[in-house]
Order: C-alpha cells, then structure tokens, then sequence
C-alpha cells in the first residue's frame, strides 16, 4: 500500500511539474541556451557536440542534449519537450527519495520525504525548467541509493549500477556528478569502525568509478578530438576550473564574505518546509531522530555537498540541490517522530519557533506575488490571488504549528502549495506572457524574414536565438551599430528603442523601417524597454 501511494506521488509530481512547465515560454537566460543548442543539433545532425548561435557550447557535457533531442523527436519543438527531462528525473528522485527514506527509518518516513522533496521550492523550480540539473539529481540519487541499498556489503549488480548511473550523471555535467561518490566515501570512513567489511567496498566504489570513467570518455574523447581540443580546454579549463577559483558572471563575491551563502538558500529554497527545520536540527543534534548509521549518512550527505559547493568561488543556489533529498528525509523523520510523541519536550518548543522562520519567507512571497503586476506593468489580479493564496496557507500552517499538530500543518502546506502551483500556472504565467518581449518579436518577425541576416544591439536575449529559430549577429558598440546601417547589404536589425534614439541623436538620423516591436518588461535587466525590429534602407527612420 506504501509503495503504491509512493507511486502517485511521484505521478502527481509528473503532473505538478508538468503543468507549470506547460504554462510558459522558455526564460532567459539558460533554458533558450539549452533548448536552442538542442535544436542545433537536431537540424545539423550532429550528435557529438552542442552548439549555441553556430557556436561551440562547452558549458555541459552531451547527455542534456541527447535527452532533449529525445522528446523534440517525440513532442516536436515545443517548450515542454526541453523541460521533460527535468520534470522526469525530479519524479523519479522524489520516489527514489522515498526509498531511501523507508531503507533508513520506515515507509511512512519516505512518503513524507518524497512529498517535502516534490513540493520544495527548490524542486519546483529544478524540475520545470530546461537545464540539467533536474536530471543530473536523478542520475545521482540512483548511485547513493545503491549504496544505501547494500548497505556496505556492494556485489557485482551494484557496482555495475552505481558505475552507469555515475557515467550518466558525469555525461550530463561533468565532474560534479562525483559528489555521490564524496558522500559514500566520507559516510564510509565514518562508519568504518561499524562494519565488518572495512575495505572491500571501497573497491567497488572505485571499481564503479573506472566503469563511469570509461562511459564518459566513450563521448569525451572523440568530442574533444572532433573541436581539436577545444571542448576540453573551454568545459574543464573554464567551466570546471574556472568555476571553481573565481565567481562567474557575477555569480559570487569576495570568498570569506560568501562563506555563509548557503545557509540561506537552505532556509528559502526549503519552504514551506523550512518551518519545521529549527526543530530537526534540535532533534538530530539530540540523537533522537535515529541511531548513529542513519545520523552519520545524512549527516556526511548534507555537509559534504554544502561544504564542497562553499569552497567552490561561484555561487548558485542549485548548485547544492542534491542535499534537498536528505534534508526532506531528515524533516520527513522529524515529522514521523512528533507524531510519535517521541521528540524531546526542545525539539517541540524549536518546532514551533520555525513559525518565526517561516512567517517572514511566506509574507515576502506574498508580497512579491502581489506587486508583481504593478512592478513589470501586467494584470494585477493573478498575483494578488496567488498572494491571498499563500497568506491562507500560511496562516493556517502557523496556526496548526503552533498548536502542536505539526502533521496537520504539513498537510495544509503540501496541499497548499499543489493549489499555488496550479494558481501560477493557470493565472500568473498567462499575465507574465503577456511581457516577454522575445516572444512576442519572434512571432511578428519570423513571417516576414527570408534568408537576411538578424542582428542585435542593447537586447541580445538567448530566447531571441530559440524563437527565432536562426543564428544572430551582436553588435558591441554604437559604432558598429551605425557601420550596419551604412552597409549596402540587406538584413534586420533587433534593437531597444532608448538604444535606436540614443544613437540617432549622436551620428544623426537613419534610414530604415519598423518591421516589428514589441513592449514589454526585459526581467534579466530588471526593467520595462519597447524593443523595435528595424530593416534599413527605408525612410521610416
């Protein structure tokens, strides 16, 4: 019976992320890179490498793209096809995280992980979009999974296992798909004095490591030969290393002030479920969540990932994400042991102080939602309602948790936020589309482009590249910008209209015409711009 609820919650996942994922055009800036480097590969053929705009891609390995491509195939060029993996591999680590659960503690402590898991933010928002990181999560619950399964005592089927899943999860983002294998090795050492084999399993973790190894390097070495070099020199040297030393496009700051970074992430990225987080730490640092196996395991998960993600330079909140699975079982246990009564008269008091964590995250929601209409200049009501949405819940979850039915709060805040998700699939993204500018560019240009080069100035979005469906030519400067109008040859020009009159004023009026515009609010700048798509050599200008 226990499985069989585990089942649909994975299904209602599948569903819930669906849905939202069905709701929206693709947002800049990563999903259009993705979903149009997929494309790419799809109309040239070629399955070896990524390319974005003609470009080599080394950002991620090939298998992101192989999976994308898979559902082009079936669901054609459609938002959906290129979150599908996401929404997929989500699923499958919310029903892998309920085995996991039920392995250490009992079934009823995995459904309440899978459901944490499913309906965090976090999760949310990994598994609807169209990167990697919704997938690789899948790729690396199956590896520590076989771990736990075997409980140390790893045979050849194990191995096997854990060495494909791991080539899959370093195909799908290279190095950081070992982080599974830190965990294991680090739980391992901790617990070496607990078991009666205290090295062979070592060797199968190794032995899974060479089989993953040989698995990447079957795609790695004829890609890298095929770019002469330059995907390993672009994706390790620069995505990897460079990653890793120094913050990347802004992503970071100054090392010891960035130290505590995800600390917060945890607490925001969490909700709902961070209302009941003061009290786990209080019941596991008391030892009355489990015994020393299962407390070491979930312990050497979480802080090796945090810890690892700390050192590296470049800051993002998904970095982290393969942590959510143990901190939903860990708040998952907490929840079964309340209802237990078997919590400590502390763990109960810090239980219901997480009210005071969670009431200011559920308010700064609200307001967010609320104002979203005024600030980005769209109907105000659909956020208003998701707004009085999560203030119901809200309030109905802090009263419930400060009365001590924490079972009971958990329950309006799941239920609560299936009902919000559906709210902003159904009445926020609908309004928020109707700002987008690529867009809605795209779907008045593409009918009246032929074969003439596209370029960009001031407004040089990735979905521009993914509606458009064509390479585009950036311009850097005003003067190129007015080089490309004294151009004899042909081609339309993409283009805010503050940039256009801004340039005119400097080298004096320009002749072309309006072909397309579109007003709307440009979110990865934080600001509203009326984007026009000119074709020179008319007199409209």
């Amino acid at each position: 019976m226990r499985n069989k609820l585990a089942w649909m919650i994975c299904l209602g996942s599948l569903a819930m992320y669906g849905l939202l994922a069905a709701s929206s055009t693709l947002w800049d800036r990563d999903e259009p890179r993705f979903a149009r480097a997929t494309m790419e590969m799809v109309e040239s053929g070629n399955y070896l490498y990524p390319t974005f705009n003609g470009q080599l891609r080394p950002d991620k390995p090939i298998m992101i793209y192989w999976a994308m491509a898979a559902f082009v195939k079936v669901l054609g060029c459609d938002e959906l096809a290129f979150r599908a993996p996401s929404i997929i591999g989500m699923a499958i680590s919310c029903y892998i995280t309920f085995l996991i659960g039920r392995e250490l503690f009992c079934a009823r402590t995995g459904l309440w992980a899978a459901v944490i898991l499913a309906t965090s933010l976090m999760a949310i928002v990994e598994g609807t979009a169209a990167t990697a990181d919704g997938l690789l999560l899948a790729c690396m619950m199956a590896v520590i999974w076989q771990y736990i399964k075997a409980e140390g005592r790893m045979g050849l089927a194990q191995t096997l296992s854990m060495g494909i899943a791991l080539g899959l999860a370093l195909l799908t983002k290279g190095p950081v798909g070992l982080l599974p294998v830190l965990v294991i090795l680090v739980s391992g050492y901790l617990l070496r004095k607990d078991r009666l084999d205290t090295t062979g399993w070592v060797w199968h973790v190794i032995l899974a490591c060479v089989l993953a190894t040989i698995i990447f390097l079957a795609w790695a070495v004829p890609a890298n030969r095929a770019t002469g070099g330059l995907f390993a020199k672009a994706g390790l040297g620069h995505h990897v290393f460079g990653r890793s030393i120094r913050p990347l496009e802004g992503h970071g700051g100054r090392w010891v002030l960035f130290l505590p970074y995800y600390i917060p992430v945890a607490v925001v990225f969490l909700f709902p479920w961070s209302i009941h987080l003061p009290g786990a730490i209080s019941a596991m640092i008391g030892g009355r969540l489990a015994g020393r196996k299962e407390l070491v395991l979930l312990l050497a998960w979480i802080c090796t990932v945090f810890g690892i993600m700390t050192i590296v330079a470049t800051k993002l909140p998904h970095y982290v994400l393969f942590a959510w699975p143990a901190l939903a079982v860990i708040v998952a246990r907490t929840l079964v042991q309340a209802d237990a009564c078997a919590l400590a008269e502390r763990d109960v008091r810090y239980l219901k102080a997480g009210v005071f964590i969670y009431g200011p995250l559920a308010l700064g929601f609200a307001l967010g939602l609320g104002s979203s209409g005024w600030i980005i200049g769209t109907k105000a009501w659909p956020g208003l309602t998701a707004a009085v949405m999560v203030s119901l819940t809200a309030a109905a979850a802090i009263y419930l948790q400060v009365k001590g039915r924490f079972v009971r709060s958990s329950l309006v805040s799941a239920l609560g936020t299936l009902a919000l998700v559906g709210a902003i699939a159904t009445l926020v993204m609908p309004a928020l589309e109707q700002v987008k500018i690529s867009p809605q560019v795209a779907k008045a240009l593409r009918p009246q482009l032929g074969d003439e080069p596209v370029a960009t100035y001031g407004y040089a979005e990735p979905t521009l590249n993914f509606y458009l469906a064509r390479r585009l030519d950036h311009l850097a400067n005003p003067v190129q910008v007015r080089q490309w109008f004294e151009d004899a040859a042909r081609g339309v020009l993409i283009i805010p209209q503050q940039d256009l009159d801004a340039i005119q004023y400097r080298y004096g009026p320009l002749q072309y015409s309006v072909i397309a515009s579109a007003i709307g609010y440009n979110y990865s700048k934080g600001r509203r711009m009326t984007v026009l798509a000119v074709r020179k050599g008319s007199s409209d200008g």
